[in-house]
C-alpha cells in the first residue's frame, strides 16, 4: 500500500512538471502574476521587472522607452492588459486606431497614490492626452494598502493631515488572515499551471445578449463595447 502511495506521488509530481513545460512552451506566460515578476520601487511600491519580455526597462508593458509619446495610459491590470499580449492590451489597440504613439504605464495593483505619482512622470512625455483608466473596485483600497506599508506614502499623508490609522489597521487584519496560506499562494501564482487555474475561474465570459453594443467574440477574452 505504501509503495503504491508513493508511485502515485511520483506519478502526479512528474506529471505535473510535464504539464509547467507544456504550458510555459505553448503559451504566453507569464503575462501577470500577483506576487511574481516584480522588482521593488521606493515610491511605486513596485515595477515589472525589466528582464520580461514586453517589459521596457523602466519596468512598463512597451516594446521600449518613449522620450516623447502621442498618448499616455496610466492604470491597473485593465490598462496592463492581462491575459493578452501587449498588442492586444487595449492602449495598444488605440495607438493602431489612431496611428498615434502610446506609452503604457498601467501595472497590476496600482491605484490613486501611484497614478498621482505616474501623472509627473507622464508629462514629462510631453503627451497630447493622458488617459487614466479608474477602477474604483479596487483602486481605493489598493491605495490603502499602499500607505499601511510605504513610509513615503505614509509622509506625504501625515503632511496633509490625513488620517492613515485606518489603512494601517486593515492591513494589519489582513495579514494576519492571510499569513498562513502566503507561501502556498507566493508558489501557485509563480507557475504557469496556477496562473492558468486562476484566470480560467475568476475570469467568467460576459453576458451576450447586450443590446446596441459591440461584441468582441475572441477565444481568450470576450469584450463587449458598449455604444
Amino acid at each position: 500500500m505504501k509503495k503504491n502511495i508513493i508511485l502515485l506521488a511520483t506519478s502526479i509530481f512528474f506529471s505535473l512538471i510535464i504539464l509547467e513545460v507544456g504550458i510555459r512552451a505553448f503559451t504566453i506566460f507569464p503575462i501577470h502574476a500577483p506576487l511574481s515578476n516584480k522588482v521593488k520601487d521606493p515610491i511605486l511600491g513596485y515595477r515589472l521587472d525589466p528582464s520580461l519580455k514586453e517589459i521596457d526597462q523602466n519596468g512598463f508593458r512597451n516594446k521600449k522607452v518613449l522620450n516623447k509619446a502621442d498618448i499616455v495610459t496610466i492604470g491597473d491590470s485593465h490598462t496592463y492588459g492581462v491575459n493578452v499580449t501587449s498588442e492586444e492590451s487595449w492602449p495598444q489597440q488605440l495607438a493602431s486606431m489612431t496611428n498615434q504613439s502610446v506609452y503604457n504605464l498601467g501595472v497590476g495593483g496600482y491605484g490613486g497614490f501611484q497614478y498621482s505619482y505616474l501623472m509627473g512622470e507622464a508629462i514629462k512625455l510631453e503627451p497630447k492626452h493622458i488617459i487614466i483608466g479608474l477602477y474604483i473596485a479596487n483602486d481605493l483600497n489598493d491605495t490603502c494598502k499602499l500607505m499601511s506599508k510605504n513610509k513615503y506614502w505614509q509622509d506625504w499623508a501625515k503632511e496633509r493631515q490625513f488620517n492613515i490609522e485606518a489603512c494601517i489597521n486593515l492591513s494589519k487584519s489582513d495579514k494576519s488572515d492571510r499569513q498562513s496560506m502566503k507561501w502556498i499562494e507566493s508558489i501557485f501564482t509563480k507557475t504557469a499551471i496556477g496562473s492558468l487555474i486562476t484566470y480560467n475561474y475568476f475570469q467568467k465570459p460576459l453576458v451576450k445578449n447586450s443590446n446596441d453594443a459591440v461584441i468582441v467574440n475572441d477565444d481568450i477574452n470576450n469584450t463587449i463595447i458598449t455604444h
